[in-house]
C-alpha cells in the first residue's frame, strides 16, 4: 500500500477542524508512531498501529483510534473512518456505564464506523469555548472485530464486509469529549442513553460528542 503522508491528511482535516484550547491527553493518546492496513486473508483485513505509549486494556479515559477512509471529508455526510473506542462513561454517578453502543465488550474496546462533522460554535458571543477538533455526527454501526492490544501495539482484524471503503489515508489517536457548544447531538446517543440522564445534563436530544486529535 502506498501511504499518503499523514501530515498531508491531517492538514486537510484540520483546515475545517476547530482551533481549540489544549486538552491534556494521556501519554498514549499522542501522535501515532506508525500504522498499517494489510490483508489477513481474502475476507479479512488487519488494521494495525503503534501508539505513543502503552495502551491500557481498560481505562476510564474516553478514547479511540481511527483509520481514515479514502476521500475523508467531514463536510460531506459520508462515512469518514473506522475505529476502536472505549468509553466506560458513568454519566450519573451510579458506577455503571451509561453509554452502551456495542454488544462486544460494552465497557471495553470495540469497533465503529462513524461520520465526522466540523465544529460550529453555536454562540460565538459567549465566553464558552468549544473543546473538540471535530464532531462525531453519527455512530454508523458496531461490527464485531478481533482486537489485540499488546503494549503500544494495536491490531484489529475486521471482515471486509464491515469496512465501508479503502483505508489509504492514515490513522489517528483521539480523546472523546462532550462539546455542547460546538457539536450537535451524536446519532444515535439520543436513543442509547437514558432520557432522564440526558435531561439532567441539558442535552435532551443526545450527547454532543466530539474528538480531540492526538
Amino acid at each position: 500500500m502506498t501511504k499518503i503522508p499523514l501530515a498531508v491528511i491531517l492538514s486537510t482535516i484540520l483546515v475545517i477542524g476547530a482551533v481549540v484550547p489544549a486538552l491534556a491527553l494521556t501519554s498514549w493518546q499522542g501522535p501515532l508512531v506508525d500504522w498499517d492496513v494489510t490483508d489477513k486473508n481474502k475476507n479479512t483485513k488487519t488494521l494495525s498501529l503503534t501508539a505513543s505509549g502503552v495502551v491500557p486494556i481498560h481505562t476510564t479515559e474516553l478514547s479511540g483510534f481511527a483509520w481514515l477512509y479514502e476521500g475523508v471529508d467531514p463536510t460531506d455526510d459520508k462515512v469518514d473512518a473506522v475505529g476502536i473506542t472505549i468509553h466506560d462513561a458513568d454519566l450519573n454517578g451510579d458506577g455503571k456505564n451509561d453509554v452502551i453502543d456495542s454488544l462486544q465488550k460494552k465497557s471495553g474496546w470495540h469497533l465503529h464506523n462513524f461520520i465526522l462533522a466540523p465544529v460550529v460554535d453555536k454562540d460565538p458571543d459567549n465566553d464558552v469555548e468549544t473543546i473538540a477538533t471535530l464532531c462525531v455526527d453519527t455512530i454508523v454501526d458496531a461490527p464485531t472485530a478481533g482486537i489485540s492490544i499488546q503494549g503500544a501495539d494495536v491490531k484489529v482484524n475486521v471482515k471486509n464486509s464491515a469496512l465501508l471503503g479503502d483505508l489509504p489515508n492514515g490513522a489517528v489517536a483521539f480523546a472523546i469529549v462532550v462539546d455542547s457548544e460546538g457539536c450537535a447531538a451524536t446519532v444515535p446517543t439520543g436513543d442509547l442513553v437514558d432520557q432522564e440522564i440526558l435531561d439532567e445534563l441539558g442535552v435532551s436530544d443526545g450527547l454532543p460528542l466530539g474528538i480531540v486529535l492526538g
